[in-house]
């Protein structure tokens, strides 16, 4: 599944991005600027930092194909979310405004006639429904406002949708207080199982033990509920905690992701910690401009489901708890996850990403595919090809994308492939060596559906 990519409304800030990059290299004798060691903590020789601050890779690997672009009109200020495999297309989430507020929908493109299925209104700060598809049928998940005793409190409801010609609400999972926008779904795998699909999010659990023995609030958990066959009821609702942190204090979980594997499920999510302890020394003055950027560790963890739904041992981290793991994107294939961790180094240009390929016990292996220039504020996506393969892309510090295919086996992938032709486009998905690309659209205009055809 993929994950949003920045927009239009990001140009600004990349144009100054660029003219940093510029001046830089104008002002070194060689025209290039090595990268400080913080960046080459592998041992690595000096990288060198010109347009863009990713390595020189192969020569483009994308061509566009000669399908006709198609346009698909989703209405002014429309926000497409994640999109899925179907059939030999996609459903894509989106959402749309509409008098008073903005409404979740899910579109089905690709595969014969185009169609738009409204699912309903949703809250204000609400993401885009996630889509997922079990036997032959499309459903999705979108967060809704719920009604609490308290008047202050932020409590809502994922609920549950079958997406027809016109969409049936199946279900409405309630949630904690202070749920977050990252959710994930998962339907079940293998005819015979006996739950119907699985939901994760991350909440705020307001009664957890902190180092001294006294409670704390705003700790933040996952939690997965595992669903009845035909999706209108919650079988079993498990906590999962973050692993204890090595420095004791307490650790957050967030950005929740679920993925088949062979007899179950992978959990993954982005555990954080700050960096700081309440009671340790003030920061200097001047280095901290809001709370919200204290200093905080992050770091991606994992741990295998049963069929149904159940943590099979402990969580493990999968990166360093003292890195700055900002987003991640998870590739799932026979007994094997593979996580693409972007992390935000202190003293480079632009972060860089790492990929992780675990087994679900044992150690893990690592490689680096950028030590450098990855745009910061983007997450990595990737999306598989239904043949045992996958495709990578991210942003670099200019704006532009890259793009890695990915395959089974060692942990070491192919350099980035700089694609022009997938400047402002948002990857959907992959048939094959087929990449289904909607453009961001110019205001008033439709998005436009291309195919593009991508080379190993």
């Amino acid at each position: 599944m993929t994950r949003p990519s920045a927009g239009t409304a990001r140009r600004a800030r990349v144009v100054r991005i660029v003219a940093a990059v510029a001046l830089v290299v104008a002002c070194h004798p060689s025209g290039l600027r090595p990268l400080p060691d913080a960046a080459r903590a592998d041992g690595a020789p000096p990288l060198a930092v010109a347009d863009s601050a990713v390595d020189s890779g192969p020569p483009a690997r994308c061509a566009r194909a000669t399908d006709a672009a198609r346009g698909l009109s989703f209405g002014e200020r429309a926000e497409l979310g994640e999109a899925v495999r179907a059939g030999r297309g996609f459903a894509v989430g989106l959402l749309r405004a509409v008098d008073g507020g903005r409404a979740a929908a899910v579109a089905l493109v690709g595969d014969g006639p185009d169609v738009v299925v409204d699912l309903g209104p949703v809250a204000h700060d609400a993401p885009a429904p996630q889509p997922f598809v079990r036997g032959g049928e499309t459903f999705a998940v979108a967060t809704l406002r719920a009604r609490s005793a308290r008047p202050l409190a932020a409590s809502r409801s994922l609920a549950v949708y079958r997406v027809g010609p016109a969409a049936e609400r199946l279900l409405d999972i309630t949630v904690g207080e202070g749920v977050s926008a990252a959710y994930d779904v998962v339907a079940a795998a293998g005819a015979g199982s006996t739950i119907g699909a699985l939901v994760g999010w991350d909440e705020i659990d307001g009664h957890v033990a902190a180092p001294g023995g006294t409670r704390t609030d705003g700790h933040r958990i996952v939690r997965v509920a595992s669903l009845s066959p035909d999706l209108r009821a919650v079988r079993e609702t498990r906590t999962v905690l973050a692993a204890a942190d090595p420095g004791a204090l307490p650790v957050d979980a967030g950005d929740v992701r679920l993925a088949v594997r062979d007899g179950g499920y992978w959990l993954t999510w982005l555990a954080s910690r700050k960096e700081h302890a309440p009671s340790d020394p003030a920061l200097p003055a001047g280095e901290i401009e809001t709370p919200s950027e204290e200093p905080a560790f992050g770091w991606v963890e994992a741990v295998p489901l049963d069929a149904e739904g159940a943590p099979k041992g402990a969580p493990r981290r999968l990166t360093s708890a003292t890195g700055r793991v900002a987003s991640y994107a998870v590739w799932a294939h026979d007994a094997v996850l593979e996580v693409i961790a972007k992390d935000e180094p202190s003293g480079s240009l632009g972060g860089s990403l790492v990929r992780v390929v675990w087994r679900g016990e044992g150690s893990a292996e690592s490689s680096v595919i950028a030590r450098a220039g990855v745009e910061e504020e983007t997450p990595p996506v990737i999306v598989d090809d239904a043949a045992g393969s996958a495709w990578l892309s991210f942003l670099d510090v200019t704006g532009d994308t890259e793009l890695v295919p990915l395959t089974a086996g060692p942990a070491k992938a192919a350099a980035p492939s700089h694609e022009a032709i997938l400047l402002d486009g948002r990857i959907l998905g992959a048939i094959d060596s087929r990449l289904a690309v909607a453009t961001t659209p110019a205001a008033g205009r439709p998005w436009l559906i291309e195919w593009a055809t991508c080379s190993r």
